[in-house]
């Protein structure tokens, strides 16, 4: 019997497996619609809900929906704001391989012009990384001038970085670029920054009749299980998007609306290190290490670390005047002593001798004549033999006779073979040049060339130091208002004197020029301890002990409470301030909760800003200041930013009831990194992060920008919370050209 498949079976098999075949790709074709349809149809539903809201937000932001869609926008972007900068997987940053190379290499550079740098991230095996995300610092800087300025950086996502830098002051200017924070040691701040209650804790006092009834641990980040109403109670303020909570007394007596203080807990540090301990991993701490990964140097191609600027009109004013090519005569050349075989006639730069004087005193001199006036834009100066340049300075004379001396003391050489160069600052215009020893030495010798050009009529008068003029501010730039347009750079000090290169404002300040501005005007300032400086530094401007008088908080509570309540003075308000017939009026308020303070803040002393701001009537017109970032540094970044949304819905209602009411945001300033728990709480990078998301979210609206950032970051001074006088001086003279704009 033939057992075999029939063709008719085959053919029955073929089609079976054929409508099977089928029937899948069928299914395969519905379920991939469905996704991709669910998929476009959510996407859709997001988007449109977002665009809603958008339109929703700039109406009147009263009800309980509209407080809704603040709380919404705080949710529905929050993802968004987490997202790594990068997902590539890169590996770590070395700092030992990673340099800095000047692109516009120049010998000289035009005054007020831009030095641009690219810095090349690379790994541990000096390859070129592909990935950004890390945290740097730079700035140009002239100690001996009190000149500096910050970088401008871009990062390009690539694992290279663009910075730039407007040079506006003469002379010799040293660069500065820090690695601060590597891409993974964000990530660490980010996650700690994430988990709720990491941070400062927080103690609260439940008070009444002179007496402490109870105290309980409380929280400014909500967690699992804080609306149960049996263990803990509520303190939060849903029209201004504030959190917090604290734990429910044990005393059945005891309500929850007799918590009367707060404190927190710095000197927790232990608990805190513990509790960041298990969150980040091993290798996660190692990218804090300081010296490796955080506050690192970084090199510069080809060991160049310092550029000379000059006037526009004498960029090509260096050459040699003659004293290498001999084109200076034997005869020009003089000296107050010199040993036999090293007279002044030898001190020619790369000569076979130089001159050297009979005594190492410094009385010393060497004498150029250079017959007729010219113009001296720098000199270089060199040893021989192990003798070295000492420390000098220039005097100038017209007839060889009276002379002036030179404010300014240069270095010398440290060895007999290097060459010294210094660009002077104004450049020299004169017929006699001493070069007068400012220090001993045990072999003191000098080899030199002058650089400079002839004469130049126009350049007869003292010429201008710094590209914004001191007499005042550059016409062309815009007056201090809301809105400004993006500059290259913030501005620069000059002898600690700060010039804005991003708006016209004032780089001076006399008592008269700020009662001026302040006459009949109300200045309310809220927020931080930052800003409680400034209006201390605007309360002594203005001379409160003389002819001002201002009545403060502080010695209102003075022995109100008993031990061991040590209450916090300084949430305000602070000052009310008058002066006969003029009324000036400084007012200055913490902002609410979360306050690190290491004394009792009395609750019912606090104010929320969106309160204050709706408590200002239309025609009062007063300056607002808001500072608000040193206690949200360690709060999870939606909370900080729910708060902003509420704040800027309040400022748009102000600004219908009061159109001409100015309000200004402070930014933040760089601070003291002293040990490993601070960075995790107040890192520079956790600060500029709140920053530049503070300034998207007041996008489109009127309000100003006080930034001071830059001003903190390049200036001499030691970073801390409250910066130096130099800083906040200048600070207020900013504030005070939004104030009272220079048109």
């Amino acid at each position: 019997m033939n057992t075999g498949t029939q063709p008719e079976d085959m053919a029955v098999c073929r089609y079976r497996k054929w409508k099977v075949f089928s029937l899948f790709l069928t299914g395969l074709f519905v379920l991939t619609c469905y996704i991709f349809s669910t998929g476009v149809s959510s996407i859709q539903t997001q988007m449109l809900r977002m665009a809603d809201y958008r339109q929703s937000f700039s109406r009147h932001l009263t009800s309980q929906t509209n407080q809704d869609l603040i709380r919404y926008k705080f949710q529905a972007d929050g993802r968004h704001h987490h997202t790594d900068i990068n997902r590539t997987p890169c590996q770590p940053l070395d700092s030992t391989y990673t340099t800095y190379a000047i692109l516009n290499k120049q010998v000289r550079y035009p005054l007020g012009s831009l030095l641009h740098l690219e810095l090349t991230t690379r790994n541990r095996t000096g390859s070129p990384r592909t990935c950004g995300g890390d945290f740097f610092q730079a700035k140009l800087f002239s100690p001996k001038l009190n000149a500096s300025t910050a970088g401008k950086i871009v990062d390009h996502k690539d694992g290279t970085y663009s910075i730039s830098f407007l040079m506006g002051w003469t002379g010799r200017a040293f660069l500065s670029v820090e690695l601060v924070h590597p891409r993974e040691a964000i990530q660490g701040l980010k996650k700690v920054r994430e988990t709720p209650n990491t941070g400062y804790l927080f103690n609260g006092t439940f008070f009444d009749h002179n007496a402490i009834l109870d105290d309980q641990k409380c929280y400014s980040s909500k967690e699992e299980g804080f609306d149960n109403r049996e263990d803990y109670c509520s303190y939060t303020k849903p029209e201004a998007n504030i959190s917090f909570w604290c734990r429910r007394p044990k005393k059945k007596k005891v309500s929850c609306e007799q918590l009367a203080f707060v404190i927190s807990d710095l000197a927790n540090k232990e608990k805190y290190d513990e509790a960041n301990g298990k969150l980040l991993t091993e290798d996660e701490w190692l990218y804090f290490r300081k010296g490796q990964y955080f506050q690192v140097g970084i090199a510069a191609e080809h060991g160049i670390t310092e550029v000379t600027v000059v006037q526009k009109e004498l960029v090509r004013c260096a050459r040699p005047l003659g004293m290498a090519s001999g084109s200076i005569r034997d005869g020009q050349l003089s000296a107050s002593s010199s040993v036999s075989g090293y007279e002044a006639p030898r001190a020619r730069l790369h000569g076979q001798r130089a001159w050297e004087p009979d005594s190492k005193d410094t009385s010393q001199w060497l004498q150029i004549d250079l017959k007729v006036p010219k113009v001296i834009t720098g000199i270089q100066t060199q040893g021989l033999w192990g003798g070295t340049v000492p420390a000098y300075h220039l005097m100038v004379s017209d007839d060889g006779r009276k002379w002036t001396n030179g404010s300014e003391t240069f270095d010398g050489t440290a060895d007999g073979e290097s060459i010294s160069e210094e660009a002077l600052s104004p450049p020299l215009v004169t017929r006699f040049l001493r070069v007068a020893f400012a220090a001993a030495a045990d072999l003191p010798r000098l080899r030199l060339e002058l650089l400079g050009c002839g004469q130049a009529p126009q350049l007869q008068d003292t010429l201008p130091q710094t590209f914004l003029h001191q007499r005042g501010p550059p016409a062309d730039l815009p007056p201090c208002r809301p809105n400004l347009p993006a500059s290259q750079s913030e501005g620069y000090f000059y002898r600690d004197v700060w010039y804005s290169s991003a708006c016209r404002a004032a780089s001076w300040l006399t008592r008269p020029d700020v009662e001026t501005c302040l006459r009949n005007r109300t200045v309310l300032l809220q927020g931080d301890s930052t800003g409680r400086q400034l209006a201390g530094e605007l309360e002594a401007l203005l001379g409160r002990r003389n002819h001002y008088r201002c009545q403060d908080y502080m010695e209102e509570v003075e022995g109100r409470y008993p031990e061991p309540l040590s209450l916090y003075v300084w949430t305000g308000p602070i000052a009310v301030c008058r002066k006969r017939d003029q009324k000036v009026v400084l007012q200055f308020r913490f902002h609410h909760f979360p306050v690190r303070a290491g004394h009792h803040v009395e609750l019912a002393n606090l104010r929320t800003i969106v309160h204050e701001l709706d408590n200002i009537r239309a025609g009062d017109n007063p300056v607002v200041l808001l500072s608000i970032w040193a206690h949200f540094t360690d709060d999870p970044i939606e909370q900080f930013e729910a708060r902003l949304w509420a704040i800027r819905a309040a400022i748009e209602k102000l600004h219908r009831r009061a159109p001409k009411t100015l309000v200004i945001f402070k930014s933040p300033n760089v601070r003291d990194q002293l040990y490993l728990s601070k960075v995790l709480m107040s890192s520079d990078w956790l600060a500029y992060d709140m920053w530049r998301r503070l300034k998207a979210i007041m996008a489109g609206i009127d309000v100003a920008f006080l930034d001071i950032w830059d001003m903190s970051a390049c200036h001499h001074s030691v970073p801390q919370l409250h910066p130096a006088k130099e800083v906040t001086t200048n600070a207020i003279a900013l504030l005070l050209s939004y104030i009272c704009p220079l048109e």
